[in-house]
């Protein structure tokens, strides 16, 4: 992420484009394992969790929107 900006009532991220698999497409149709569930999810908890300490609302959060990491 590079910065969040503001346009009137419009709060937005500049970062890099990523050609990475969004959550959504992460996740097998059949569920995961729990070894990869808790790799997943315990980071996304925790930054998450960041966020609301630092009073950012996040609104439409959902699996499609969620970006991974190339090494995820």
């Amino acid at each position: 992420m590079f910065s969040l900006e503001e346009d009137g009532d419009t709060h937005f991220i500049i970062m890099d484009y990523g050609d990475s698999e969004t959550l959504s497409e992460h996740v097998p149709s059949d569920g995961m394992e729990l070894d990869a569930f808790f790799a997943t999810f315990i980071p996304l908890s925790d930054a998450l969790s960041h966020a609301h300490q630092q009073v950012r609302v996040h609104r439409d959060f959902k699996p499609g929107d969620i970006v991974m990491a190339e090494d995820a």
